[in-house]
């Protein structure tokens, strides 16, 4: 008897530490709840309403209705623990402040156009990256910066679009796209380590206004000096060079080991020489070339261009020489002209060391300079 009342006595202290009012699970009513304060994670079923009604016990020892499936929880500013459904795909959950509720939002720079994952793909390397209007890109801080696609000549592509570019490794040279499909060099390096600069022949081109620049047009050389445009006339054969433009001092630096600038040329022939031989001689052809004349012959002249000069020498002994004209030219000797097509000869008493030297004054007309011995008309 004495064991017995122990452990009632036992059981029923038990469940005052439990439950104060030692109400049962099926006689515990709406009204009582607040009352009781059950061990964590005991469930109850009471009436309400007629029902059935399950609580659970939440970490604050709270007793609550069973919360709504995939719902989130946070304490509200009267300590009572709200739910929040999970927001859509994609949303993240975003704290509005420290007294406010948090609530689910969509990230940013999802919009059209925008830049979205930098530096965040799996492997770190991103496939693209466009920016858009007011977006900008900083590499200040980077150790290095290739911004140019590059590679050999071969490996050129075949298409571009307008602002990309090529740098070729191979040949040093860098291509800019500036229109569809059409690559165009702007800088160029040497194989000597020399900077190159090739210019686009422009058929048309006009100087600009209170601007310096240098182009090419109908492959010549244009030099713009603020609106007054000058030209240098340049090909691949020999040659006259003319500046076209403003009077004023130019120095020409012609690097050619074969003559210095304020030189004459020389030639030397036996038995006389073409129009086309005179004009071809190297490296100033008709233009202060000195004729040496080693045997008897006749040298024709070429059809007078203002500027054209030369002078014919006998080296032998007294050797018959004579200086022709074209056609259409006209010759002045000692300050008398002859008739079109008529040069001048020594032929009549010619001397060792005769020379005669000769200029075109204009187009067509020829007049002696200086002569030494009988130089006569033909």
């Amino acid at each position: 008897m004495k064991i017995g009342i122990k452990i009632c006595l036992t059981l029923v202290l038990f469940l005052s530490l439990i439950i104060p009012n030692a109400y049962s699970q099926t006689d515990l009513k709406q009204t009582e709840l607040s009352t009781v304060t059950p061990a964590l994670g005991n469930t109850f079923t009471g009436l309400q309403s007629g029902g059935n009604v399950n609580f659970a016990w939440n970490e604050n020892m709270l007793l609550t209705r069973s919360p709504t499936a995939w719902r989130l929880f946070y304490v509200n500013a009267s300590g009572i623990i709200t739910e929040i459904a999970l927001g859509a795909s994609g949303t993240y959950l975003k704290s509005n402040g420290a007294s406010s509720a948090p609530s689910f939002d969509t990230p940013e720079g999802t919009g059209a156009g925008d830049i979205i994952d930098v530096w965040a793909c799996a492997t770190g390397n991103c496939n693209a990256l466009t920016a858009a209007a007011g977006d900008s890109f900083d590499a200040s801080l980077a150790d290095t910066v290739s911004p140019f696609k590059a590679g050999n000549t071969a490996g050129l592509p075949g298409t571009c679009t307008v602002n990309q570019t090529y740098h070729d490794t191979q040949a040093k040279i860098l291509y800019l796209c500036t229109t569809t499909n059409t690559w165009t060099v702007v800088h160029a390096v040497g194989a000597d380590g020399s900077y190159k600069v090739t210019l686009n022949n422009n058929s048309s081109a006009s100087p600009t206004a209170s601007a310096n620049e240098l182009y090419f047009e109908g492959n010549i050389i244009k030099v713009n000096q603020n609106g007054t445009e000058s030209s240098v006339p340049i090909g691949p054969t020999a040659g006259q060079i003319t500046f076209v433009g403003p009077t004023a001092t130019r120095t020409i630096t012609v690097p050619d080991a074969n003559f210095t600038v304020g030189s004459i040329g020389i030639s030397s022939d036996a038995d006389g020489m073409s129009a086309a031989e005179m004009a071809a001689v190297t490296p100033f052809g008709m233009y202060g070339t000195l004729f040496l004349a080693t045997g008897a012959g006749t040298w024709i002249l070429p059809t007078a261009v203002a500027g054209m000069s030369g002078c014919l020498r006998d080296t032998g002994t007294a050797h018959d020489l004579i200086l022709d004209i074209q056609a259409g030219d006209d010759f002045q000797l000692l300050g008398v002209e002859d008739a079109n097509g008529d040069g001048v000869t020594n032929a009549a008493g010619s001397t060792t060391g005769d020379f005669i030297c000769f200029v075109a004054i204009s187009a067509g007309h020829w007049i002696s300079m200086g002569q030494g011995g009988a130089w006569v008309a033909q």
